[in-house]
């Protein structure tokens, strides 16, 4: 009982820290600016970690995202929030302009909504976000990641979540956090984590290895 509730306080100081965090221009961005201003608001909100970018991602992704003048509103069937502020708005501005969307937008959405849920109070959520981003982590979430790593108190998810750091820190240009990456993807008997062991062995065309680290390709066979 004693560690639920040291849990519990754990996730309920995020939630109060995340309340002053919420970065108001990078969410007018991700609802008014161009393909590269809306995908450089993602990566910083996602920085940011704050619970509540998820929402407005969210509402992004279901199409209850609006502007109307200089406010941004998220319109749902039951009510309508103000997304800078969290304040209900009634009545509901008749004159708003749905935000629309791509498919690569809508992508990076699906990523970043995933990596929120890693700092979610509610562990479910948690255990879909970790199998959302398996493999396929974009190298943005790392920040929320090792997050994610600190607070994380199931000792399965942890390691989970130590197997998607690892994914993503195999590519870092630290020699050090690619051999401890390395060593953790050697622990695992997943077939995605052995091709990228394997890719650390590859060869040029004239036979010579294409990691010229020795310790880095011992630790990887």
């Amino acid at each position: 009982m004693r560690i639920q509730l040291s849990s519990l306080f754990i996730w309920l100081t995020i939630a109060a820290s995340n309340v002053l965090a919420l970065d108001t221009d990078a969410v007018r961005k991700l609802a008014t600016g161009d393909s590269d201003e809306r995908t450089t608001a993602i990566a910083a909100l996602l920085a940011e970690g704050d619970t509540r970018a998820r929402d407005v991602m969210q509402a992004l992704t279901n199409s209850e995202l609006f502007v109307a003048g200089e406010r941004i509103l998220i319109v749902r069937a039951d009510q309508t929030i103000d997304a800078l502020t969290g304040e209900i708005v009634t009545p509901v501005p008749e004159q708003r302009e749905e935000v629309g969307i791509n498919n690569r937008l809508r992508r990076e959405l699906g990523g970043a909504i995933a990596a929120l849920d890693l700092v979610s109070p509610d562990t479910k959520r948690r255990r879909a976000a970790i199998d959302a981003l398996g493999d396929n982590a974009d190298p943005s979430v790392l920040p929320l990641v090792k997050k994610a790593m600190q607070i994380e108190s199931d000792p399965k998810m942890k390691s989970a979540l130590g197997l998607v750091q690892a994914k993503l820190e195999i590519k870092s240009p630290d020699r050090n956090t690619r051999l401890a990456a390395i060593k953790m993807l050697g622990e695992s008997d997943a077939a995605a984590t052995k091709t990228l062991l394997l890719a650390v062995l590859e060869r040029n065309a004239d036979g010579s290895y294409v990691e010229t680290d020795s310790d880095l390709r011992n630790a990887a066979e």
